[in-house]
């Protein structure tokens, strides 16, 4: 899944609804429910929800334009991580 953006600012109060929505639906998938806030001023936010397992991470922010991302990690079946490389055959 690719970043995702809109134009727009999305509002204060929006923001603020959108981090609880996001956070409801990220736990479900091993997320943290609160994010980590990286900037927070009026009409300028961002904020990043941790998954501590797989060190995965979901951002969401707002300035001039809207953003989610969605970064995963690593979800290898466990012959593929006893064997520790590609296989030889697609």
């Amino acid at each position: 899944m690719g970043d995702h953006g809109v134009t727009g600012n999305l509002p204060d109060a929006d923001y603020e609804k959108a981090l609880t929505i996001i956070g409801t639906i990220a736990q479900r998938y091993g997320f943290d429910p609160q994010p980590q806030r990286l900037h927070d001023a009026p009409g300028s936010h961002d904020a990043v929800f941790h998954n501590r397992t797989d060190e995965g991470a979901i951002s969401f922010g707002t300035a001039l334009n809207t953003g989610l991302g969605l970064d995963l990690g690593c979800h290898l079946f466990p012959a593929a991580k006893q064997r520790g490389k590609p296989t030889t055959t697609p």
